[in-house]
């Protein structure tokens, strides 16, 4: 089995409702905003952790169910392992526990972060429209007030010297721009809407596919690791484990010293200074873990 290609495939089955559940986000934080004027963030942001919980369990349960059987299917030959079927099936009983329990807490700790990521995203989108909106109308107001200001000179100096001033240039101006202020006024909060609509839509794409990769990534590495730990207690093996990366020109300097880095099954790698049971363990930092297309070789 070619790892990375099947992760791709479960990812990709992914994205897309990953997605649709942004797109709905978004749309609801958009209609809220239009009708009370203000976007409670971290309101909106939980109503939808049911949503993304889901997903999380889905993804997690299938790509564990295509890779934490690698080493007891009879084509595996890395291990090479023979079993009897009370050690078979006491391995499948423990491994699935083990996994509903995973399935359970990894999903709350997904959904979690979803959640806090989707109200930072939501608040920022919010003010970066009303900032920019609010930009745009004391520019504006800036431009009326030094035009006001001009008129009124030209007018005292005209008044002093005994004149008339034609003013109907600067007076069409200042007409201009008072219409344009009071437009931007009445249209507020459609194109505050739109901004933040505008906003988050650029980043529901890359959103979705890094939430995809990082359930499957996660899920890969840790049935792979689990199933060869079961198999060793229940074998008496002593399993060792190989870091290995794609060496091109995406990996990080950091995994590309770790390729080829060889320890006993229950010891950590040592990533970039880190320690890591697998290639994106919780443990390491973002930095080291998101976006990582790294998998261990399990060998007696």
């Amino acid at each position: 089995m070619n790892i990375d290609i099947e992760k791709r495939k479960i990812e990709s089955r992914y994205i897309k409702p990953i997605r649709a559940i942004f797109r709905q986000m978004n749309q609801d934080a958009i209609n809220l905003y239009k009708a009370t004027k203000s976007v409670n963030a971290e309101s909106v942001a939980r109503n939808y952790n049911p949503d993304f919980l889901k997903v999380s369990k889905d993804c997690l349960r299938e790509t564990i169910q295509t890779f934490g059987y690698l080493e007891r299917k009879p084509s595996k030959k890395a291990l090479d392992v023979e079993m009897n079927q009370d050690q078979l099936e006491n391995i499948n009983k423990e491994f699935e526990r083990l996994a509903i329990l995973f399935i359970a807490t990894e999903s709350e700790r997904q959904a979690l972060y979803i959640q806090n990521t989707n109200a930072k995203e939501l608040s920022e989108a919010q003010i970066n429209a009303l900032t920019k909106h609010i930009r745009k109308e004391a520019k504006l107001q800036t431009i009326i007030q030094e035009l006001e200001q001009r008129i009124m000179q030209i007018r005292f100096q005209g008044f002093i010297q005994g004149r008339e001033t034609d003013l109907s240039k600067l007076n069409s101006k200042l007409a201009k721009y008072k219409k344009e202020l009071a437009a931007l006024q009445e249209t507020k909060d459609n194109e505050v809407a739109e901004e933040i609509n505008i906003a988050l839509d650029k980043k529901e794409e890359s959103r979705a596919e890094l939430i995809a990769e990082t359930l499957v990534g996660s899920a890969e590495s840790w049935s792979r690791q689990e199933e060869a730990t079961l198999i060793a207690l229940n074998l008496g093996l002593q399993i060792k484990k190989v870091w290995r990366g794609f060496l091109d020109d995406r990996i990080r300097p950091n995994h590309l010293a770790a390729n080829g880095q060889t320890v006993p099954l229950n010891q950590n790698f040592i990533v970039g200074g880190y320690l890591a049971q697998t290639p994106r363990d919780p443990k390491l930092p973002a930095s080291e873990s998101l976006r990582c297309r790294c998998y261990v070789e399990y060998l007696k």
